[in-house]
């Protein structure tokens, strides 16, 4: 039984991507977005052992200091996180694993010159985390430079706050999530990395699956609700691997943005992390659905886009 569970187990794993990741490139400035994207990267980080490149962009051209508030966020949510993993209960059965160090994990640098996000992009990342005062143009779905830059080039999934102005209370405290699901890759990525958090924080998640009514035939209802169910199914399953309480939600409506909005509204969550897949033109660009989203809910977002 114990070998059938343990099989099981590492088969489910097989199909998780964070744990894979083994390098973040990180791109902040000093702005709500950015102090947000720090600290959340910072205890990403530490809970994975993800090593991290910070890449702080100065407040203006002529702006070459070191040492700004992004790295000591990052560092300090990192030290936060790695002392809540270490066992603290005395005559531990078997030592704790050997963690990595705030500084063997974190590199600063700044990102000076136009290309610099673009270089450092191209250098075997696994995940990108982005803090930038504007990260998305208000008139269009396009992002704002440099970000637009680093989509371009990035071939690995970009996480990208967005509303940090709207946090509520600190990032500090245990962290309650909302993460939309709908049974895409990007979706599945996003709870993931929502679970993470979650438990670098000691917080909750809570998983929405919108049901379309428009399945309208028995066989098609048939399908979607099995296929809605196991998505809620799967996030309980990584959940309890994770050790985070993960509430399931259903709502049906032919518009899932409307119930996600909703759902946003009435629980009063401290982060929605949703995932998204980037449509392709001259460049990748935002759909509408995700652009609609972004600027109508009012809490803090993260935007994890494949």
């Amino acid at each position: 039984e114990e070998e059938a569970k343990r099989l099981e187990t590492e088969e489910a794993e097989a199909r998780d991507s964070v744990p894979k990741m083994e390098r973040a490139l990180v791109l902040l400035d000093d702005s709500p977005n950015g102090r947000l994207a720090a600290k959340l990267a910072g205890i990403f980080m530490a809970r994975q052992q993800v090593l991290a490149t910070v890449l702080e962009r100065p407040k203006d051209a002529d702006d070459k200091s070191e040492g700004s508030p992004g790295r000591a966020l990052l560092a300090l949510a990192a030290k936060s996180a790695l002392e809540k993993m270490v066992p603290v209960a005395a005559g531990a059965a078997a030592p704790a694993p050997a963690l990595l160090s705030v500084d063997q994990l974190v590199q600063a640098k700044t990102a000076d010159g136009d290309d610099a996000v673009e270089k450092e992009a191209g250098k075997g990342y696994s995940i990108a985390f982005v803090g930038i005062d504007q990260p998305i143009l208000q008139a269009a779905h396009r992002f704002e430079e440099p970000l637009q830059r680093l989509v371009a080039t990035f071939d690995g999934p970009i996480v990208i706050v967005v509303n940090a102005e709207h946090l509520r209370g600190t990032p500090d405290r245990p962290l309650d999530i909302l993460g939309p699901t709908g049974g895409t890759q990007e979706a599945r990525l996003a709870t993931e990395i929502a679970l993470v958090l979650a438990r670098a924080s000691e917080g909750t998640l809570s998983v929405l699956h919108v049901f379309d009514p428009r399945e309208d035939t028995d066989l098609l209802r048939g399908r979607a609700r099995r296929m809605g169910m196991s998505v809620l199914v799967d996030a309980h399953r990584l959940g309890k691997r994770s050790g985070v309480p993960v509430k399931g939600l259903i709502a049906t409506n032919a518009k899932p943005d409307l119930e996600i909005r909703k759902a946003a509204r009435r629980g009063r969550y401290d982060l929605v992390v949703l995932g998204a897949s980037l449509r392709q033109g001259d460049t990748k660009f935002l759909g509408p659905r995700t652009a609609a989203l972004l600027r109508d809910i009012r809490t803090p977002i993260l935007l994890v886009a494949c």
